[in-house]
């Protein structure tokens, strides 16, 4: 009786103009990374992982909105039993 070996898959290769395009694109006011991730067959984490690798080749004006501070709004505090 013999045995095949189960087939293995190869890793995916993605070309550094991808994955700079897809970073881009998630720091777009209003797009969700996982939706991006899926709607380009890769998994979430790993456009997360190229978005903290790659976000310093991107272009000055993107960079400047990812490294933005949020605004800090005052807030009134009262007591209300």
């Amino acid at each position: 009786m013999s045995k095949s070996l189960p087939h293995r898959r190869s890793r995916a290769s993605y070309t550094m103009d991808f994955k700079l395009e897809l970073v881009e694109k998630s720091y777009l006011p209003g797009v969700c990374v996982a939706q991006l991730a899926r709607e380009h067959g890769i998994n979430d984490n790993l456009l997360f992982t190229w978005r903290q690798r790659y976000s310093h080749l991107l272009p000055d004006e993107i960079q400047r909105t990812i490294n933005k501070p949020a605004p800090v709004l005052p807030v009134m505090v009262s007591d209300i039993p």
